[in-house]
């Protein structure tokens, strides 16, 4: 699997993504046939939130802060992949 998945992202067809927020757009979307992750996946979804009470979603290997914003929620992503896969 790995190696199909390796070889789609170096053709660039689009049928392999990686990164934290490309990925959970695309598992929002649907778009997911089969996601692999590993063990020690040690980043975080932040939700903060403006003066005006909008959410931003940041995906972070630590709580960086956000000038202007506050922190509303943190997630171990793992979790969050746990949560929205069952």
């Amino acid at each position: 699997i790995l190696l199909e998945i390796f070889s789609e992202m170096g053709k660039g067809t689009h049928l392999a993504a990686s990164g934290a927020a490309e990925v959970m757009e695309l598992l929002d979307s649907g778009a997911i046939e089969t996601l692999v992750v590993w063990e020690y996946l040690d980043i975080y979804r932040n939700t903060y939130e403006d003066e005006e009470g909008n959410h931003q979603t940041i995906y972070a290997y630590r709580d960086e802060p956000q000038p202007n914003l506050k922190l509303v929620e943190r997630k171990l992503l793992l979790e969050e992949l746990a949560d929205t896969c069952q």
